[in-house]
């Protein structure tokens, strides 16, 4: 039978969805609604392997059509079940498959144990882990470890998952990447790295942390049936929005620059001015009606090229900040804003103000040293920056994002986005959110200030602080991609800017 021929699959009881805007589970999660669909609807966790398989072979017919030789690589626990349980199915569809394990089929227990049976009652053997082995398929799938990896791995298991890299074959990961935590997001010191992995019952927490992109390549998820009711009962630690944030509303016909919002960016000292063209310009790009630079201190010294459509004002005492931002619906703060006295009084400034604000830079360094209460505010750190927000180290921060934001959320008591590799958004009693999208092309000067820029033009028209954030983000994420088109080093924030026209349309 050609591979063309092979007959199509179609996923039992409407399993697989797309990942945008779903919820993220953490294991234990996980083993809960197992447990759970098994006391309350008679689920079997062998059922719920056969449905796995099922689901991972629609993947394999939809994303890898071509494929006709199959290398599944399994391992002890239920993860290896699903793979032999996975090419038990295949076989009945046309495929070759040839099942590669290191551990003896007939010790195996529980659903795994079942799975096995079935394969070799059916008259079929496995392979002994040897690397060439896997080398030869057309497509390879990873049923090594999926979330049961609690151990570190010894120099057989570790040499199968670098086989598995090596490997000149697509990799399919089954669950998640062996060697992912499925919880944290790291990487053990070896892991697959997938094309494509499939995540069942719900995406796991860790495949959207740290490593978890990296090494899971896309994901589909496949809920096996769960019902939507006692999905919804258990807990979930964050939830996945997509890259670009969805719709933004078109304008009206007879709309003029007053409907929409009059922003004032504050900051740009001598020395930092680019900070505050940058915010600006990409405030202005992203669709705001006014845009107004304060420049704090005098006009010595270099000045950057200026986007024409900025209104730019120099200012020099509090009395004048007040002024300046009293014709404002938002205010960002902290684009170039520096340590001077007046950058330390701007702070108690802008918060007295009777309208929205960002803070980000040396305004979240300045809130740092005097915390308090922001509400009507969206503060934008770093995991530096959040660490002083917190009087905690960064690498406290690193280790648990989502308890440091949350934690920022509440303690500030108003929208906080964490940025970084998988940026969070944050409010006070709302379950946190991972913004999708994004690359290393970021990491250079500048781009906190672009995204400050978009954030302000977004509380200008957004009904909610946090709405904003979660399109600030996503809209800034899409634009660095669009720029980078697989370019990602050399990156400029003036690229992203050129992008963000396009996105926002």
């Amino acid at each position: 039978m050609s591979a063309k021929a092979l007959p199509r699959r179609r996923a039992p009881l409407s399993i697989l969805k797309h990942m945008e805007s779903m919820p993220l589970y953490e294991s234990a999660a996980i083993r809960w609604l197992e447990h759970e669909v098994e006391k309350r609807h008679g689920v079997t966790p062998y059922t719920l392997m056969q449905r796995a398989a099922a689901a991972a072979l629609v993947v394999c017919q939809r994303h890898f059509p071509a494929a006709r030789r199959l290398h599944v690589v399994c391992g002890p626990g239920n993860n290896g079940g699903d793979g032999v349980e996975l090419a038990h199915q295949a076989i009945k569809c046309g495929y070759e498959v040839r099942v590669i394990t290191r551990f003896d089929p007939k010790t195996r227990r529980g659903a795994a144990a079942d799975a096995w049976r079935a394969w070799l009652s059916a008259g079929r053997g496995v392979d002994a882990a040897v690397l060439s082995d896997v080398r030869h398929g057309d497509l390879v799938i990873d049923a090594m470890f999926g979330t049961g990896l609690n151990r570190p791995l010894d120099g057989v298991d570790a040499e199968l998952l670098r086989s598995i890299n090596a490997a000149p074959a697509p990799c399919l990961a089954l669950d998640l990447p062996s060697g992912l935590d499925p919880d944290s997001g790291r990487a053990a010191d070896v892991a697959v790295t997938a094309l494509h992995t499939v995540s069942f019952i719900g995406e796991k927490l860790g495949l959207a942390l740290a490593d978890g992109p990296r090494l899971a390549g896309r994901i589909a998820v496949a809920d096996l049936g769960i019902p939507p009711a006692l999905l919804a009962e258990a807990a979930v630690r964050l939830r996945r929005v997509a890259s670009g944030g969805g719709r933004w509303p078109l304008r009206r016909r007879r709309a003029h620059k007053g409907d929409h919002g009059r922003l004032v960016i504050v900051g740009s000292q001598p020395g930092m001015r680019g900070a505050g063209v940058l915010a600006g310009t990409a405030a202005l790009r992203a669709g705001a009606g006014l845009v107004r630079l304060a420049m704090l201190g005098d006009t010595a010294g270099p000045m950057p090229r200026l986007a024409p459509e900025l209104m730019v004002q120099t200012v020099n005492t509090a009395d004048a900040l007040a002024e300046s931002i009293g014709w404002a619906d938002v205010v960002v703060l902290g684009p170039g804003l520096g340590a001077t006295p007046l950058a330390a009084r701007s702070l108690d400034v802008v918060l007295a103000a009777d309208c929205r604000r960002v803070l980000d830079a040396d305004a979240l360094n300045l809130l740092a040293t005097a915390p308090r209460s922001v509400p009507h505010s969206v503060l934008t750190p770093h995991p530096g920056e959040a660490a002083r927000l917190l009087g905690v180290s960064v690498d406290e921060v690193e280790t648990d994002r989502i308890a440091a934001v949350t934690r920022l959320a509440d303690r500030y008591g108003c929208t906080v986005v964490l940025k970084g590799a998988g940026t969070l958004v944050a409010e006070s009693g709302v379950t946190p959110r991972i913004v999708g999208g994004g690359n290393p092309g970021l990491a250079t000067g500048g781009s906190g200030d672009v995204l400050s820029g978009v954030m302000g033009a977004m509380l200008t028209g957004a009904s909610s602080a946090l709405d904003a954030a979660l399109y600030a983000v996503g809209l800034h994420n899409a634009a660095a991609d669009a720029s980078a088109g697989g370019a990602e080093r050399g990156l400029l924030p003036s690229d992203v800017i050129d992008q963000i026209r396009w996105c926002v349309n």
